[in-house]
């Protein structure tokens, strides 16, 4: 529960300095962030039972320990802004009026280039103010605050997004397209070459991973799961990609080599995505559940990637 949360952290701090009133200062000071860290670590995995969306379960207990150092850290930056002071003083109000965010600007994106190093931060401007103020009330609360840096993470794709988006089936990311790499030397970047095509043609063939293309998914999860026990194989979702690739390139054979390409880095996303929620019977950490598919589509694009990388340095040569 919450309470058991508030009262874990409060015990962990105070162990940690080995004095209970130096870790009880430090939890009053970030306890306001607490409750965000809770909400979304408690509804990261499938529910398994009635309870599940209103607690923290042990599968999500590790999202809920990485979810308290962001928000704690979020909080930290508002707080700087809100009332012009670092911390939590007597002036703040816990809210941030535009002026409080144009005259504290400089300090948040100099946070967001050293001891918060979150995306909205280092990009922010005068201008973010409105794009926090969801409501247009003239203020920006921390619920507003997070929720804005979260979105930016979260498309961003950063190690930060892919867990905050976790159970988020709308704010999830897709594998970002491949960009040209950046040498160190001017040598090196005039031998660098473009974008592998096939591992293009991969990303795009599994784009339907963005929040946007639920409908996609769905129709990808139907096919993918032939005998509609809401469980894929690794068989099945290695014939999945498959026949993905063969519809998008309208070439069975051009997909097919597609698919051989990038084979052995299946199982790796596979085994990925099949532990990625918490388990609600005694198969679901064997197989890939219908609420871990859009991270399966991601883990595909990712893996797919590094293998891309892994084979070029093997054996000296462009792919396999």
């Amino acid at each position: 529960s919450l309470a058991e949360v508030d009262l874990g952290v409060k015990m962990t701090l105070q162990s940690f300095l080995k004095d209970a009133g130096a870790g009880e200062a430090v939890w009053r000071r970030f306890r306001p962030s607490f409750i965000r860290a809770f909400n979304d670590a408690k509804d990261a995995a499938a529910a398994a039972s009635s309870l599940s969306d209103d607690y923290v379960t042990k599968g999500e207990f590790r999202l809920l320990l990485s979810y308290l150092g962001y928000y704690a850290t979020w909080f930290e930056v508002f707080a700087m802004v809100d009332g012009c002071s670092d911390g939590t003083t007597a002036t703040d109000d816990r809210r941030i009026s535009r002026e409080e965010w144009e005259e504290g600007i400089e300090k948040v994106v100099a946070a967001g280039l050293s001891w918060a190093p979150y995306v909205a931060l280092r990009s922010a401007t005068p201008a973010s103010f409105d794009e926090m103020d969801s409501n247009g009330g003239g203020y920006v609360l921390l619920i507003e605050f997070c929720a804005w840096l979260k979105a930016a993470e979260v498309e961003a794709a950063t190690p930060a997004g892919l867990a905050l988006a976790a159970g988020d089936e709308q704010l999830a990311p897709a594998a970002p397209a491949p960009k040209p790499a950046v040498p160190a030397a001017k040598e090196a970047a005039k031998e660098a070459k473009p974008a592998v095509p096939e591992l293009d043609t991969f990303l795009r063939a599994f784009a339907f991973a963005a929040p946007s293309e639920a409908v996609r998914r769905e129709e990808a999860w139907r096919l993918w799961d032939p005998n509609g026990n809401g469980y894929l194989s690794l068989a099945e979702v290695d014939l999945g990609v498959k026949m993905t690739l063969q519809s998008f390139l309208k070439d069975a054979g051009a997909g097919e080599a597609v698919w051989r390409r990038f084979r052995p880095s299946f199982i790796r996303a596979f085994n990925d995505a099949k532990d990625a929620a918490a388990a609600a019977s005694s198969l679901s950490d064997d197989y890939v559940t219908k609420g871990e598919f859009r991270l399966l589509l991601s883990y595909l694009g990712y893996y797919a990637t590094w293998f891309e990388v892994f084979a070029m340095v093997d054996g000296c040569s462009d792919g396999t």
